[in-house]
């Protein structure tokens, strides 16, 4: 029986031995565990639960998916992609750029719509008509209608613009733009070149060439009966003289001898006529050229010039009158004579 209980005993202490042995193992293990790091763990081994949103802080790269979120907010710099147009909605500001495959509608639009393209005439009420408070579109043409237009400027070709207010005009026409008849005019200053008119002048008052010396000049004045005027050819063109007869705007006074006498006066052949510019208007006078035989007195010429530049008289186109009445005073002055001698004798 002793001996049974001394095995007994030792079986006892080694079992109370190897107790204390693992007590002590199993603090060492608690405190080791207690001084774990747990900075490195697998994500992988996390299988149930849900980690608090206050672990969840900082920058996650990765992430493929988040569900449905519900509350909270995303900042839209960190936004790629396309945003669902049902998450487009109150108002945005600050909208620098965006592309609409669809329709965008708005109720105000606000800023400059200079890069707008395609916009429907029926999204904007337009009409090529004049309709007021309308939106101007042009119609099949290229035209359109309005009562006035304001611009600050205008560029282009004004080639078919109307009833533009002459007082509005600055600046100087140019002269290729002056053409057709011009009624109303008052006053064109002082021309610094020539005026070409080809139909008639009319005025009221007096025609006035103010710079001495200066002339008036016609190419080819028409002819007429009477003698109100005196032109003279030179070269191609007939110049209005006066015909003036005082001595002292005459030099070389001499007496006419033998190249009038009252002879030639019985050789002036005077009949009855009409001008081929004036049907049906008789006259009556000698013809140039037979005036011009009996005395080149007589008749008039101008004056051109031959190949060198050297003046010659132009042919003959009139008859002088000067020369003709002095040839009808010689006449009557020699019946004079003549009649006196017969009352004394």
């Amino acid at each position: 029986m002793s001996f049974q209980y001394k095995i007994r005993g030792e079986q006892f202490a080694e079992f109370e031995r190897q107790s204390q042995d693992y007590i002590e193992q199993r603090d060492q293990d608690l405190e080791s565990s207690l001084n774990f790091d747990f900075s490195n763990l697998d994500a992988d081994n996390l299988t149930s639960g849900t980690v608090p949103s206050a672990r969840i802080t900082g920058s996650y790269t990765g992430i493929t998916g988040v569900g449905t979120l519900t509350v909270g907010s995303i900042p839209a710099t960190l936004l790629t992609g396309t945003v669902a147009n049902l998450r487009l909605n109150s108002s945005y500001t600050n909208i620098i750029n965006m592309t609409a495959s669809g329709t965008v509608t708005a109720t105000l639009f606000d800023g400059s719509g200079a890069n707008l393209t395609s916009i429907p005439n029926s999204a904007t009420t337009a009409s090529s008509s004049n309709v007021v408070s309308t939106i101007v579109s042009r119609n099949g043409s290229g035209n359109f209608s309005a009562n006035q237009i304001t611009a600050t400027l205008f560029d282009g070709s004004g080639a078919n613009l109307t009833s533009i207010p002459a007082g509005q005009l600055t600046g100087t026409v140019a002269s290729a733009r002056i053409s057709g008849a011009y009624s109303g005019i008052t006053d064109v200053g002082t021309l610094g070149s020539g005026l070409s008119v080809t139909t008639n002048i009319t005025a009221t008052g007096d025609i006035t060439i103010s710079t001495a010396s200066q002339e008036f000049v016609a190419r080819n004045p028409t002819t007429g009966s009477g003698s109100a005027a005196h032109w003279v050819l030179v070269g191609s063109q007939y110049r209005l003289y006066r015909n003036t007869s005082t001595i002292r705007e005459k030099e070389n006074i001499q007496t006419v001898g033998d190249l009038l006498n009252p002879n030639m006066i019985d050789a002036i052949n005077v009949q009855l006529w009409n001008r081929k510019t004036a049907p049906g208007i008789p006259e009556v006078g000698p013809m140039a050229e037979e005036m011009n035989a009996i005395s080149p007195f007589l008749s008039t010429r101008g004056m051109e010039w031959d190949e060198n530049g050297a003046p010659i008289p132009s042919p003959i186109d009139g008859i002088n009158s000067n020369t003709w009445l002095s040839l009808l005073t010689i006449g009557m002055q020699d019946l004079r004579q003549r009649l006196q001698q017969l009352e004394t004798t």
